[in-house]
């Protein structure tokens, strides 16, 4: 909540300098506006999966069927993380000292890939287990 309360407070910030400046510079700014409007789908995404996978009924909590639907949101939250995650890599490594990204990047890209994959099969396995019974 409080990487999302800074992310906003930035954005907002970001938006009243344009505004000031007249000028926006969309094309210098990709970096910064995909590192934003992931994070921002995120949030939502975040909202959906934390419904998608219980729901409280007198105190107890029960699993919700998981179709097309919530698999294809859940996956979408995979790729939101990574395109989140990856884009926000370098400015990371930056603040903890590290200057030379390039020396860390192939260990750093190889992990999160794995990660990244197992999450993805994690979900698929779900939903192929939750729909064979």
């Amino acid at each position: 909540a409080l990487h999302a309360l800074i992310g906003i407070k930035l954005t907002a910030d970001t938006l009243r300098t344009q505004k000031q400046a007249g000028a926006s510079y969309p094309k210098e700014n990709r970096l910064f506006w995909a590192r934003r409007i992931s994070g921002f789908i995120l949030i939502a995404l975040i909202a959906l999966h934390v419904g998608a996978f219980s729901s409280s009924a007198s105190g107890a909590y029960r699993l919700l069927p998981f179709g097309r639907f919530k698999l294809a949101v859940q996956l979408l939250l995979v790729l939101t993380l990574a395109l989140h995650v990856l884009s926000n890599v370098k400015p990371m490594l930056i603040s903890f000292g590290i200057r030379r990204f390039e020396e860390r990047s192939g260990d750093i890209l190889f992990v999160l890939a794995l990660l990244l994959l197992f999450m993805t099969a994690a979900l698929v396995f779900y939903y192929f287990r939750w729909n064979a019974f």
